[in-house]
């Protein structure tokens, strides 16, 4: 396959070792991601999809196979969003939001500019000098997404960043997301257990088993956005990640 940015090769990992209970999270899992692509990892809780975010980002080390990144990919254009906003309460929502330029050493006035685009990308703009604590659970989530777009990353990991929201801030976000990313030209990799939400986004379906998590399937999604979700190619693609899961239960 063209365009590869990340190749994942026979991966294992296992929890536990020495003097604790040893189990297995993930088992010979291989697939591609593709520049520029919004991939969705998709199966039960407790597959693994979030430790392969881990290992990808290299928060974590896979127990054995192997991660490769096309070599001239720089690991310091990756962004992560988390289930749960990861927003420093003592910060206000713009220096939250500037907080990686900081680290980036981007030059003071650039980072101004920088964080006054994002604010508005994502209708922050009124919310600069606000704390997280006076933010409801979406705009500290859209604190979150802007602060990962912000440093214009080249590789984004979402860990289910919409399931704590409620469903009409979730479908909000979601076409937010999807505007920013082709926006950006960012490649998306994003964990999932909700099979609509798969669809909606996905240019790819990664199926995941229960733990130990193995690949199903791999599902091309190639509907026309925005997508219909009560078209019959939707409630066909639905029949068959639905088929590939069997007996397990998701959404």
């Amino acid at each position: 396959m063209t365009n590869k940015l990340i190749t994942i090769e026979n991966i294992y990992k296992n929890f536990g070792g020495k003097g604790k209970s040893n189990f297995e999270t993930l088992k010979d899992v291989s697939f591609n991601i593709i520049k520029e692509e919004f991939l969705v990892l998709l199966g039960p809780s407790g597959c693994g999809k979030s430790t392969i975010l881990r290992l990808l980002s290299e928060l974590d080390q896979p127990s054995s196979g192997k991660i490769t990144y096309e070599k001239d990919f720089s690991k310091e254009k990756m962004s992560f969003v988390f289930q749960q906003s990861a927003v420093f309460p003592w910060l206000t929502v713009g220096q939250n939001v500037e907080l990686d330029l900081i680290g980036d050493k981007v030059p003071k006035e650039k980072r101004k500019i920088l964080v006054k685009e994002e604010l508005k990308e994502f209708g922050l703009e009124k919310f600069v000098k606000y704390r997280p604590r006076d933010l409801s659970g979406g705009l500290k989530q859209r604190v979150g997404l802007a602060r990962a777009f912000v440093t214009g990353p080249k590789l984004i990991f979402l860990d289910e960043p919409f399931s704590e929201l409620d469903i009409f801030t979730a479908e909000e976000l979601r076409r937010e997301l999807l505007r920013l990313w082709k926006k950006h030209d960012s490649t998306v990799v994003m964990v999932s257990h909700n099979i609509d939400e798969a669809i909606e986004l996905a240019d790819r379906i990664v199926v995941f088993s229960a733990r130990p998590g193995q690949i199903k399937g791999i599902i091309k999604n190639e509907l026309p956005r925005p997508r219909n979700p009560r078209s019959k190619e939707f409630f066909d693609m639905q029949d068959e990640i639905r088929a590939l899961l069997k007996p397990e239960n998701l959404e």
